[in-house]
């Protein structure tokens, strides 16, 4: 009588447990580059801090002379204005971040901290690195 073969099926742990360790290290790697996603500028530095509860709103200056808000572009400062009045008028304790490259002319600054003042906006931050870089 023959003897029928029986074929043993299974998953290899080793493989698997390789696997997961390649892609844990890979996460790991990929997510601490990572700092501040979006525009690169190169921000002044200052000793002062002040810390913000709130979701204020993220205006950013670059070496360019185009100006973003939350990451998105502004075309104008009439429209910078618009968006400044709507986001004073949805929330009850409105902050504006000002995020300027070094070489940003001062002027834009002001123009951008002054329509803010205008617009209703009374807490106004300009954001700084410490003076040794880290965070």
């Amino acid at each position: 009588m023959r003897r029928r073969r029986t074929y043993r099926t299974g998953v290899g742990y080793a493989a698997l447990t390789d696997i997961v360790l390649l892609l844990l290290i890979f996460f790991l790697l990929s997510t601490s580059f990572v700092l501040r996603p979006g525009l690169r500028i190169d921000l002044p530095e200052g000793r002062s801090e002040e810390r913000t509860e709130a979701a204020p709103l993220t205006v950013t200056l670059t070496e360019e002379g185009e100006i973003f808000v939350d990451g998105e572009v502004v075309d104008t400062i009439e429209a910078l204005d618009d968006l400044f009045r709507s986001y004073a008028a949805s929330r009850d304790d409105p902050s504006v971040i000002l995020e300027a490259s070094r070489s940003v002319f001062l002027q834009h600054a002001v123009r951008v901290l002054d329509s803010a003042r205008q617009s209703g906006l009374q807490r106004l931050v300009i954001a700084t690195e410490p003076p040794d870089g880290t965070q």
